[in-house]
């Protein structure tokens, strides 16, 4: 068998358009940030305020993200009647959980090219009956859309902790 020179293999547009791959990796990255600014403010409402503190990793560094979100709403149910800033805390533990699901609609999903007309497509489980599975168009708009939802949620994580707005940034529609 020959080998394949990695460096000469062309992708482009495999095994989607490239705009589709541009977005999944960007909402992948944000989503990562997401999850370890969450393992930091666990952590630091646990009380390890010095984040390079290696207990950081051995404690937090192991749940899952719903895990994780669990020991948020612990922390801050706990913390809330002293440290006024967390008071939104229920509001900010439903939006985690459902950017969790959004997430998981575009990095678990399969897209793939519709053979018939070339268009992006997935299934999913529908809305209304679960057990159901139907095909969905994807569209980039769609994947951006996922990616800001994220990238708004990690602002809110963030603000529980220091209660800062964000003048700089216009919210989208």
């Amino acid at each position: 068998m020959e080998k394949i020179d990695i460096d000469k293999l062309d992708l482009e547009g495999w095994p989607l358009p490239d705009d589709y791959l541009i977005e999944v990796g960007r909402l992948a990255l944000v989503w990562g940030r997401l999850e370890n600014l969450l393992r930091n403010v666990v952590a630091n409402l646990a009380g390890l305020e010095n984040l390079s503190d290696p207990r950081l990793f051995l404690v937090f560094n192991h749940p899952d993200f719903e895990h994780n979100v669990e020991l948020l709403r612990q922390l801050c149910k706990q913390l809330a009647p002293g440290t006024p800033n967390l008071k939104h805390y229920p509001e900010l533990v439903a939006q985690l959980l459902a950017v969790k699901k959004i997430r998981d609609t575009y990095l678990n999903g399969a897209m793939s090219p519709n053979p018939g007309n070339g268009e992006i497509e997935m299934d999913v489980p529908a809305e209304h009956n679960p057990a159901e599975i139907i095909t969905r168009k994807v569209q980039v708009v769609d994947l951006r859309c996922a990616m800001m939802a994220i990238d708004d949620v990690q602002h809110e994580v963030y603000n529980l902790v220091v209660g800062l707005e964000r003048p700089d940034r216009a919210s989208i529609d």
